[in-house]
């Protein structure tokens, strides 16, 4: 919403456009900047691989198994 909210204010403020097509343009350039921020960078922070060590896991799964 930002980035959106940002290109409108940069197509207002910076180059004084104030009519209506001005408005429609910089909301779909902006949303298409968000859109390709979504795309590839949200993944790469949501989707992390968190690393372990592998004996580490193996202990824990035979640690709660045998728990029971």
């Amino acid at each position: 919403m930002l980035i959106q909210a940002g290109t409108v204010a940069l197509d207002t403020k910076l180059l004084h456009h104030t009519d209506r097509l001005s408005y429609n343009v910089s909301t779909i350039i902006g949303i298409a900047i968000a859109t390709i921020f979504r795309l590839y960078l949200l993944p790469q922070v949501v989707f992390r691989e968190q690393r372990t060590d592998e004996s580490g896991t193996a202990e824990r799964l035979t640690s709660t198994s045998s728990a029971r």
